[in-house]
């Protein structure tokens, strides 16, 4: 079968839920999480300049209502965005998140 191409895994919304997830602080495993996809293919994208990581900012709020057990996933964006808010206000937020997200860079010696 010549000329049969494998079908793009990366499409657009894909990209839109793992740039947002990345966005929001989330680690590369809850982002390739939020696209359905294995983070080894989120990292490729990443080195490849397929996916970009755009500069944190304050995730929309995931709806968390109507008693529904919560994703794992949804439960630590809504987190990640909880902290991100908190850090608008209060400095030690956004030093909590520095030493827990990057913490061979941040983190108290």
């Amino acid at each position: 079968m010549v000329g049969m191409a494998r079908p793009q895994a990366l499409t657009d919304e894909r990209r839109d839920a793992i740039e947002r997830a990345l966005a929001a602080g989330a680690p590369l495993s809850v982002a390739a999480a939020a696209g359905d996809v294995s983070a080894r293919s989120v990292s490729r994208w990443l080195g490849e300049g397929r996916v970009v990581r755009r500069r944190l900012a304050v995730a929309p709020e995931p709806d968390l209502s109507g008693g529904e057990l919560v994703e794992d996933e949804q439960l630590q964006r809504a987190l990640v965005a909880s902290v991100l808010r908190a850090s608008q206000h209060d400095w030690r937020a956004a030093t909590w998140l520095l030493e827990k997200r990057w913490p061979q860079r941040y983190a108290r010696r």
